[in-house]
C-alpha cells in the first residue's frame, strides 16, 4: 500500500510532458530532467511509432504513463501494475550514453510485462517472462537500422541467470541504492522490515 501511494504522490508531484501517446513525468525536476530525460522519454515513443506501429498502438492502450525517477542500480525499468506505469531510471536515462533506442528497448520490455500480467504470474515463473520480455526487446531492436548493439544486449539479458529475477535479489538491489542516498542506520531499518514482509 505504502508503493502504491508513493508512486501515485509520485505522478501527482511530477512535470508531465504529454506531446507522445503515453504521458511522460519526471519527479524531480532538475535542469538536466528537464532539457534531456523527458525529451529522450518522448523521442523513445516515436522511435517505436516509427519502427513498430502495432507494438506501439498496444503500448498505448496498456502503459497509461511512464515515471523517470530511481536508480539504476535497481533497475533501468520498473512495470508498475497497480498504476498501470513504467518507471525508468532517472540517473540512467539522463546519461549522455544512454540512446532514445535503448530506452525504447527497455520501454518494450517493460511493456511486455504489462502484457503479461493480465495472465498474472507469480516468482517461480518470473524467470521465464523475464526471457520472454527480453525476446520481445529483441525482436523489436532486430527492427531498428542500426539495431546490432541493442540484439546483443537483449541476447545477453535472456541468457542471464533466472536468479537475478528473485524477490530476494530485487530487495538486495533496493537496499544497495539506498545505501547510496541514506545513513547506514536508515538503510538497516529498512532491510528489517523489508525481511519481515518478505517471509
Amino acid at each position: 500500500m505504502l508503493v502504491y501511494w508513493t508512486n501515485r504522490l509520485a505522478w501527482a508531484l511530477s512535470r508531465k510532458d504529454t506531446t507522445a501517446q503515453v504521458p511522460v513525468g519526471a519527479l524531480f525536476v532538475s535542469s538536466d530532467i528537464q532539457n534531456q530525460a523527458i525529451p529522450k522519454v518522448v523521442a523513445a515513443l516515436r522511435c517505436i511509432q516509427q519502427v513498430d506501429a502495432v507494438r506501439s498502438q498496444r503500448i498505448k492502450r496498456q502503459v497509461k504513463r511512464i515515471l523517470v525517477v530511481g536508480s539504476r542500480l535497481v533497475a533501468y525499468g520498473i512495470w508498475y501494475r497497480p498504476l498501470r506505469m513504467i518507471s525508468l531510471a532517472d540517473d540512467w536515462v539522463k546519461d549522455n550514453a544512454t540512446s532514445c533506442e535503448r530506452i525504447a528497448l527497455t520501454i518494450v520490455h517493460e511493456a511486455t510485462h504489462a502484457r503479461l500480467w493480465c495472465f498474472g504470474y507469480d516468482e517461480p515463473l518470473r524467470g521465464r517472462v523475464e526471457r520472454i520480455c527480453n525476446y520481445q526487446a529483441l525482436v523489436f531492436a532486430s527492427r531498428l537500422p542500426e539495431g546490432a548493439t541493442l540484439v546483443a544486449i537483449a541476447r545477453a539479458a535472456m541468457d542471464r541467470d533466472p536468479e537475478d529475477y528473485s524477490t530476494e535479489r530485487r530487495r538486495r538491489r533496493i537496499l544497495d541504492a539506498l545505501e547510496t542516498v541514506l545513513p547506514k542506520r536508515i538503510v538497516a531499518l529498512v532491510a528489517r522490515f523489508s525481511r519481515g514482509r518478505a517471509a
